[in-house]
């Protein structure tokens, strides 16, 4: 799974996807949720308090080593 920027009408979205192959073995992609507004979500405190928890559930201690590495799994939840 991956975050994905979809630009319309000037404002960016953020969606969280997913990839997998069909029966034809063409890759796709599924729209797992829709996250809102970029420009909204960074004002909202709610939503970076969920996001700063659930990152933390999915981190053990170890996998907190570097800064880079915890930024990166923000991006990447597989």
């Amino acid at each position: 799974m991956f975050l994905k920027k979809t630009h319309a009408e000037g404002k960016i979205y953020l969606q969280v996807v997913q990839s997998y192959r069909d029966k034809q073995g063409v890759s796709r992609h599924k729209i797992i949720c829709n996250l809102g507004r970029l420009d909204k979500l960074r004002k909202n405190e709610s939503a970076k308090r969920i996001l700063l928890e659930l990152l933390d559930l999915l981190m053990s201690d170890a996998d907190k080593s570097s800064k880079e590495e915890h930024i990166q799994q923000r991006f990447n939840w597989e």
